[in-house]
């Protein structure tokens, strides 16, 4: 439409330039013929023979202007027409070129869903653990220490991939997916749902998150009130979908919460005061905590006590990385008992949502007496997590689980027979681009890991 208006001023213009030009011709003539009409009449009064060509003259001209005036108003009476065709003529090519481009657009988009599918499936095939990162937005606590160092450290080049640089270095990590700043909650369980469901149907399924203090992990896992992570949301999707089979298939799901705190191991929904030593047995079907509290659920309110129950005896503590710094890991159990009423089979499915404690170092963290040996045996437990995810990756025979309480208790996870995910959390900027660094570097040992194809319980 802009185009249009701008062609009809042009050609508007064109029009009374020629009509001016015209005009200038005639009056130029008219002073010049008055002029030797003036003079002749002064030099040759009385002479009606030279007046009378010169007003001939004037009177030829006439017409000539008339229509010189006739053909501008035609030219004039044309230019709707002209720019109608114009206009339908850039019109036509500017559809066609937004037709290209949507389908551009289309199979760039399938494209990447059939690379995504069939990435998944030779994930799944393999058995590699998946890796997703996520990065959180800038934190009130980074505004008010971070200084210079408020810049950020990262960018993504292209799908799937996050670029980090520092003054000394800079590097490209591709993960299966990456979530950026602005991620919302639903979107980020959207892309695990599939994995969390296959529940149902008697696997599996680990989802940690791993990261520095403050980079997000609680917040992926658990998630304020508002706005609730994966855990909540996986329960609430078992719910839905078991509700949906329930003429076929009869579900019972049960939850524990346990932490991890200075290599023990502790009951957080155990109401028993004094409870004696838990600890990691191996059974029939894996690893296994004796003695430990599991509370049948059907709906949210009971999971969302639950969580309430957890969250107030967890071990907490403030850091210089964080206010309410989690000194432990914790393990939300859910497990899915199935019996098939057509078959009379009955499967057992788990599902691990597991919160680690923060990968930070002891002298960045603060950390001093009580906190300090908290410090030690959780970088303790993440370093034995690190020499399992290696002695994997390098095919060992000899994976060393025992070394930790903490890969003790993920050793099915980190073993065959599980479907397992990642998170690695970090923060966008310079002034924690160390920490990030080694997040991504430990994250992308972890996808190298491969665990064989899952099977059903």
């Amino acid at each position: 439409e802009k185009e249009k208006e701008q062609l009809m001023s042009a050609m508007e213009k064109e029009v009374e330039a020629l009509i001016a030009e015209e005009r200038a011709k005639f009056d130029k003539e008219r002073e010049r013929l008055e002029k030797s009409a003036a003079k002749a009449k002064k030099s040759a009064k009385g002479n009606t023979k030279a007046l009378s060509a010169l007003a001939k003259q004037v009177r030829a001209l006439k017409p000539q202007i008339a229509a010189a005036r006739r053909e501008a108003r035609a030219t004039l009476a044309e230019l709707p027409a002209v720019s109608k065709d114009v206009a339908a003529q850039i019109l036509s090519r500017v559809r066609s070129t937004e037709r290209e481009l949507a389908e551009t657009t289309r199979k760039y988009k399938r494209e990447l869903g059939e690379r995504k599918r069939l990435h998944n499936l030779v994930q799944e095939l393999r058995g590699n653990i998946r890796v997703f990162c996520r990065v959180r937005p800038v934190s009130k606590r980074e505004r008010e220490h971070a200084g210079e160092d408020m810049a950020s450290c990262v960018s993504f080049p292209n799908d799937g991939e996050i670029n980090v640089a520092s003054g000394r270095k800079e590097k490209t990590f591709e993960y299966d997916q990456v979530f950026n700043v602005d991620s919302k909650q639903a979107d980020v369980y959207e892309e695990i749902s599939g994995l969390v469901t296959s529940v149902l149907d008697g696997y599996n399924v680990c989802i940690f998150a791993y990261g520095q203090t403050g980079s997000g992990k609680t917040y992926t896992m658990t998630g304020p009130p508002e706005d609730r992570g994966c855990n909540l949301r996986a329960l609430q999707d078992l719910f839905a979908k078991a509700a949906d089979r329930r003429g076929d298939t009869d579900d019972k799901i049960k939850v524990s919460v346990i932490e991890v705190y200075n290599e023990q191991i502790r009951d957080l929904l155990s109401d028993k005061v004094g409870a004696k030593k838990l600890e990691v047995r191996r059974g029939d079907r894996g690893n296994y905590v004796p003695d430990l509290t599991e509370v049948d659920v059907r709906g949210d309110d009971e999971v969302l006590e639950l969580m309430a129950i957890s969250d107030r005896a967890r071990s907490m503590a403030s850091t210089d990385m964080n206010e309410q710094s989690s000194r432990s890991h914790m393990l939300m159990n859910v497990t899915v008992e199935s019996f098939h009423k057509a078959t009379g089979v009955t499967t057992v499915g788990k599902l691990h949502l597991v919160d680690l404690a923060g990968s930070e170092r002891p002298s960045k963290s603060g950390a001093t007496g009580q906190a300090l040996k908290e410090a030690q045996n959780i970088n303790k437990s993440l370093s034995a997590l690190g020499d399992v995810i290696a002695a994997r990756a390098q095919g060992s025979a000899h994976i060393p689980f025992r070394n930790s309480t903490l890969t003790h208790l993920l050793q099915d996870s980190l073993s065959q027979d599980s479907k397992t995910l990642m998170f690695c959390c970090i923060s966008p900027i310079l002034y924690n681009v160390d920490e990030t660094f080694c997040t991504l570097t430990f994250a992308s040992r972890v996808g190298s890991v491969e665990l064989g194809k899952a099977t059903k319980q």
